[in-house]
């Protein structure tokens, strides 16, 4: 099973990557690029960098209502595992079904240099529908689904929906916020008490976690203050910190 998810990761990485580098420069393409400096890369209520700052940026090839592209960060899960990075591939479709902006696509997750650290492979990917609709001409709401068939580490099919929206106040300023749950499901017998672990024992196998913040953008550059927050605040991952704690973050994002 595993086998199969690499095949599928490393055809997504090739398919990617030949479209970008080969017709880059064809007629009706746009090539946009971006990079952010943030105080804690934070996944659906998990810090990815031990609430250690990160530099990420990436690279998007759009063609009508298709895209593709690439994503990378740092990450951190602890002294005993050493994992430095994250390096995403996705392609997808966004059309437009009424007044409804519509994205089915799928996301490659990759850890370069990762080893098994007792719980499995690392790299998996996600399938997700998506969907906006213009509430006003100032506010939109909107819901995503992504499942992954295999999650990293602890394997077991994995499922997480969200409902977010967004009020632009003016063409500068944007307040927006999520509500996000996440369901999960080990194959693993050795962790019956879940795929989540709880600083002082115990586990669970779903969480909510939650954002809301505002985002100023001025001359290319978007700077996003947010707090992320969660209903297991406890959790840890490979090292004793506690990697759902509520915080604030602070990002500094530029399109290339």
């Amino acid at each position: 099973m595993r086998v199969r998810h690499k095949l599928f990761a490393a055809a997504l990485a090739t398919a990617t990557m030949s479209m970008i580098s080969g017709t880059a420069h064809a007629e009706g393409l746009t090539f946009t690029g971006n990079v952010a400096l943030t105080t804690d890369y934070e996944f659906r209520g998990f810090s990815q960098t031990q609430h250690d700052p990160a530099i990420q940026g990436g690279f998007d090839l759009t063609d009508g209502d298709f895209y593709a592209g690439t994503w990378a960060s740092n990450v951190d899960f602890g002294s005993s595992v050493h994992v430095p990075m994250e390096f995403d591939l996705y392609a997808g479709w966004r059309p437009k079904i009424g007044p409804v902006s519509a994205d089915f696509g799928v996301i490659a997750y990759t850890y370069p240099s990762s080893h098994d650290t007792g719980f499995g492979d690392w790299n998996y990917y996600e399938v997700k529908a998506a969907g906006s609709l213009p509430v006003t001409p100032a506010l939109t709401m909107g819901a995503a689904v992504y499942w992954s068939p295999e999650w990293a580490q602890r394997g077991g099919d994995g499922l997480y929906t969200e409902l977010n929206g967004s009020w632009a106040i003016n063409d500068s300023l944007s307040v927006s916020g999520a509500v996000g749950y996440v369901q999960a499901n080990p194959d693993s017998s050795d962790y019956p008490d879940g795929y989540f672990v709880h600083r002082n024992g115990g586990g669970a196998n779903n969480y909510t976690t939650y954002n809301i913040g505002a985002t100023y953008t001025t001359h290319g550059f978007a700077i996003d203050l947010r707090y992320v927050g969660n209903s297991e605040s406890d959790l840890v991952l490979f090292s004793p910190t506690e990697v759902t704690d509520n915080t604030v973050l602070l990002t500094l994002k530029r399109s290339l």
